[in-house]
């Protein structure tokens, strides 16, 4: 037998037992998926489960959430599971997730997304010998701590809001495993590596102000989805893809050296760079950038822009690409500057201009007024691009 909710309201007004009542029970050898509705199940559960029950979505409350028992003769013990990508909101007073054991028997959960109130994650009844055996949790976001239910090579983070969600390591130094890149940085001593593992996408925003390297497994394979700040220490990135997680506005860029502190002499060797806007914005004073083998796309605006004096930017072989694909800017300098310091190497590469956001093409490498004595170095590169600039 199978059944297939939908949605619609079901309400348990029975006595307040987790063992007996609850919105929705199911009986033994039933499969069960609730893709929607709400289930109330007051002082009580909101889902019993005797056989396999599967919650793609819905509102289940009560004061315990769903439970997964074992039958009143012993021989069968139901499941309970919440699949990746679930929107079920699970809203309990006591624990969202219940098991039940007799007979050497007990329900098992398994939860892989949905949401979860709850002052503790899983509440037992009869024997149950090992929790841990009883729930998995490998996704998901919770009110209460998963730590104890987690697969070895998962870690739990802790949410701005307090909350809890299960995800896989980002990042190591050394065999120290870490949840976030974030973390691993401020955790590592200067000029060891930090290892990117996770194997999706990783966003979160970096912060870079020690030597260190940052390695992926491959611009193919790791993908780093944030904003980056770097300053006052050299670094190398190596083998992974950034870019933007959410819209770059004009004016700021992806990777940013900012003005205000010191100088840092970064590299990126063998990556993928893309901003919906601009990919690196050099800002601080004697500031280096090299690209080694390296795509670089500013989309709407500049791949690489210089902004301040005695900056060097060292290009080898990869691209660079945008409506300025490589500019120099007196930027924050109010009387421009006379003699720059600055010096732009490209061996090897191709410099490529395109149409820009509102239209129009700027130029490859743009040297822009008031930024003088840049000492400017190519060789067996292309440079395309249409406009005086160019």
């Amino acid at each position: 037998y199978s059944m297939q909710i939908e949605g619609g309201t079901f309400t348990c007004n029975g006595a307040g037992s987790a063992s007996y009542n609850a919105a929705v029970s199911t009986a033994a050898g039933v499969t069960t998926v609730i893709n929607g509705g709400t289930f109330n199940g007051g002082s009580a559960g909101a889902v019993i489960s005797y056989g396999d029950t599967v919650i793609n979505g819905g509102t289940l409350n009560g004061k315990y959430g769903v439970i997964a028992k074992v039958n009143s003769s012993g021989t069968e013990a139901g499941s309970i599971t919440l699949p990746e990508g679930s929107s079920a909101v699970v809203n309990a007073e006591s624990a969202p997730f219940v098991a039940h054991g007799s007979n050497g028997k007990a329900g098992s959960i398994t939860v892989a997304g949905g949401t979860t109130t709850g002052s503790s994650l899983l509440g037992t009844m009869g024997t149950v010998d090992d929790k841990k055996a009883v729930l998995t949790v490998t996704g998901g976001k919770h009110e209460a701590d998963p730590s104890d239910y987690i697969p070895e090579d998962m870690c739990v983070v802790v949410n701005p809001d307090g909350t809890f969600t299960v995800g896989e390591y980002a990042a190591q130094v050394g065999d120290q495993k870490y949840a976030t890149v974030q973390e691993a940085i401020n955790d590592a001593q200067p000029n060891s590596t930090v290892e990117i593992i996770a194997q999706e996408a990783v966003t979160e925003e970096l912060t870079i102000s020690k030597n260190l390297t940052i390695a992926g497994q491959g611009k193919d394979t790791t993908v780093l989805k944030g904003k980056i700040t770097v300053y006052g220490c050299t670094a190398e990135l190596k083998d992974l893809r950034v870019e933007n997680n959410t819209a770059t506005a004009y004016g700021t860029a992806l990777i940013t050296f900012p003005a205000a502190q010191a100088a840092a002499d970064v590299t990126f060797t063998n990556c993928t760079v893309y901003d919906n806007d601009t990919a690196f914005r050099l800002e601080s004073e004697g500031s280096s950038l090299t690209l080694d083998h390296t795509d670089v796309t500013g989309a709407a605006h500049y791949g690489v822009g210089l902004r301040n004096e005695n900056q060097t930017l060292t290009v080898n072989g990869g691209s660079i690409t945008g409506w300025g694909a490589v500019m120099t800017s007196a930027g924050s300098l109010p009387d421009g500057t006379e003699d720059s310091g600055t010096k732009i190497e490209i061996s090897g590469a191709k410099i490529v201009a395109t149409e820009g956001a509102s239209g129009g093409y700027y130029g490859a490498i743009v040297l822009q007024e008031s930024y003088h004595g840049v000492e400017l170095t190519i060789r067996d590169s292309e440079v395309i691009g249409e406009g005086l600039h160019t």
